[in-house]
């Protein structure tokens, strides 16, 4: 009996500080969760402790379920003033236990809100990891282009494939007349060696830079290469003529001189190109085929407003990506 009285005197103190320490911890753990506490750190910590106080409750109760049965087993009966005594302290614990309850119900309200919250921001950084780790590729973003003239890329992008610049050849009638990247190692499938008549065409590109002076001279007559490039960070790319500077908001991946195939001699026409201003050569073959050419290309006023572009002179470009 002394034990159990020493218990009761204990679980007393405690549900008779007027503090109402109970209440006040409850609006500590609130302030402690107002904004900005978004972060999963801490809303993992939170949820970890208000899983911790609620067991500590549930201990609290169990302890003073047995406290209470014990006083219930002990106590005197026929209304004696001491009996009238422990049936107060009974009451007295009975409520402790009804505000605890309550208490222990609002951290469980509490908590399985945290971990709701915890759990979509989880699903969200997720989603958010996964674009990064994959360039963004699985939501169908992220784009490439052509860097003519050289066998690499910017530091902006990832090589794809190095190759060969192709296309039609100035004599040609028919045929494409857009340039191609051709990879340096091309695979077959049926085929036959024999020369056909009607068929499409397609050449290796040389510099044709002998009459001006935006590139070196040493370049002419020579193959051109190309590659082709990844942006993983980005969702377009975008040619300029004109420029070598990108509008706002966009990354520069390259300047160069804007080149096409050339207007004299009944030639067919070509697609523009920006080819880098520091130009490479395919290695191994210097001949002077004279098929697939490029030349530097000038505006001409007339038709084109001049100024601002002058006449007979060489235009640059920029490729952009964002």
């Amino acid at each position: 009996m002394a034990k159990v009285t020493s218990l009761v005197l204990l679980f007393l103190s405690i549900g008779s500080c007027h503090c109402d320490w109970w209440t006040d911890y409850l609006k500590n753990l609130v302030d402690k969760g107002r904004e900005p506490t978004w972060a999963p750190d801490y809303l993992d910590k939170q949820l970890k402790k208000d899983t911790q106080n609620a067991a500590l409750i549930k201990a609290i109760q169990d302890a003073l379920n047995e406290v209470y049965e014990a006083i219930e087993d002990n106590a005197p009966t026929g209304g004696t003033s001491s009996g009238g005594d422990i049936k107060d302290q009974i009451d007295n614990i009975k409520y402790q236990l009804q505000v605890l309850d309550e208490f222990k119900k609002q951290q469980e309200r509490k908590n399985d809100n945290i971990d709701h919250r915890f759990k979509q921001m989880q699903t969200a950084l997720s989603e958010l990891y996964e674009k990064v780790e994959g360039g963004q590729g699985k939501t169908g973003s992220g784009n490439t282009y052509t860097r003519w003239g050289k066998t690499s890329c910017p530091s902006t992008a990832a090589l794809v494939y190095e190759g060969y610049a192709a296309g039609n050849a100035k004599y040609e009638k028919g045929g494409g007349a857009n340039f191609l990247c051709l990879p340096k190692d091309p695979e077959w499938r049926s085929y036959s060696d024999r020369k056909a008549t009607y068929i499409g065409r397609i050449f290796g590109v040389e510099y044709q830079i002998k009459d001006n002076s935006v590139y070196s001279t040493s370049f002419h007559d020579k193959e051109m290469p190309c590659s082709v490039c990844l942006i993983t960070e980005k969702s377009t790319s975008l040619m300029v003529p004109g420029k070598v500077t990108c509008p706002n908001g966009w990354t520069k991946e390259y300047t160069g001189y804007l080149m096409s195939q050339a207007i004299a001699g009944n030639r067919q026409p070509s697609e523009y190109i920006c080819v880098d201003e520091n130009l490479d050569a395919v290695d191994g073959n210097k001949a002077d085929n004279d098929q697939g050419n490029v030349y530097v290309v000038e505006g001409v006023c007339g038709s084109l407003k001049c100024p601002p572009y002058v006449g007979g002179r060489e235009l640059t470009c920029v490729v952009c990506s964002k």
